[in-house]
């Protein structure tokens, strides 16, 4: 009579775990993938429609998001080593309120099939599906897709538009992004376009001010401890553009004796109109404001770190 078969050994948990996690790392590394060259517009149409449209070479600036990130989980700093460049829409909400509001598409190395491994173990996500489209969810509602490789999309609140509607080709965004907007993106570390300054002016200003631009481009470059450049704010025609650069011109001086606003840094600035525009020279952001501002969004979303007055 044959011996029965030997036992099978008992792998210890810990074990299991490292295999996986070297498994995981196996596969990234077999995996790598270039991010899809796309021009930076067809990017900015994927994404819901907001206030503030923000471009950022993750390449050229990895060192500032990883010191920005240092706080979030260690899957972050991973996710910023893969990153190449973020296209995102910002919605500030009203100061001190939970009614911000961030969507982004970042591309970079980032394999599907890996990616959704990772998550697909991750116990803090919950796959989610509708009809052929997929994406992960957490329990404060932020959700990420992995539509294609070299692409991550994310939304941190579903009520402003789901990932669903960006993978399906966007959410049907109205007004054709400015093309000096969209050309500076790829040439400057950093670019802004807000689209409603009126509706961003009046969240980010201690007064009331109306001003009928139309709208404001803004490229920066890196000065080490910040962000610099101009912005260019559109008017309807010259006659407004002289007018108002006087309104924005004292905006702007007492705006730099009070200490500015958040990142923004107004104390060199200068003001002139030019055609149909008002040009506002030496802007500055902080890049320790901006720490500031994106470890605040991480706490709130990813690690449930939230001030008393979220209510989300």
């Amino acid at each position: 009579m044959d011996a029965p078969p030997a036992a099978r050994p008992r792998i210890p948990g810990p074990v299991r775990a490292g295999v996986a996690s070297l498994a995981l790392a196996a596969l990234l590394a077999s995996c790598a993938t270039l991010p899809p060259v796309r021009p930076a517009g067809s990017w900015f149409d994927r994404l819901p429609e907001g206030p503030v449209y923000l471009y950022l070479d993750a390449a050229s600036e990895r060192f500032f998001l990883k010191d920005a990130v240092s706080g979030a989980p260690k899957n972050f700093s991973g996710a910023v080593e893969r990153t190449s460049a973020v296209y995102a829409v910002l919605d500030p909400g009203s100061p001190g309120s939970a009614g911000s509001g961030l969507s982004l598409v970042a591309t970079g190395n980032f394999p599907v099939g890996a990616m959704r491994f990772a998550m697909a173990t991750n116990g803090s996500w919950k796959q989610k599906r509708d009809g052929p489209v997929s994406w992960y969810e957490n329990s404060h509602r932020v959700q990420i897709a992995f539509p294609e490789n070299g692409a991550v999309f994310v939304t941190d609140d579903a009520s402003r538009g789901t990932v669903a509607a960006m993978i399906r080709g966007g959410t049907g965004r109205r007004e054709p992004f400015p093309p000096q907007f969209l050309e500076a993106c790829g040439r400057n570390p950093l670019c802004l376009y807000v689209a409603d300054p009126g509706s961003f002016l009046r969240t980010v200003l201690p007064v009331r001010v109306d001003l009928p631009i139309l709208d404001a481009t803004a490229a920066f470059e890196d000065s080490g401890s910040a962000f610099t450049g101009d912005v260019v704010l559109a008017m309807a025609n010259e006659r407004d553009a002289r007018v108002y650069a006087n309104v924005v011109r004292l905006a702007v001086t007492l705006s730099g004796r009070t200490g500015g606003l958040g990142p923004l840094d107004l104390s060199n600035a200068g003001t002139e109109a030019s055609g149909t525009s008002i040009l506002v020279h030496g802007v500055s952001l902080s890049k320790e404001g901006l720490k500031a501002v994106l470890s605040k969004t991480i706490a709130k979303n990813v690690t449930g770190n939230r001030d008393k007055g979220d209510s989300k």
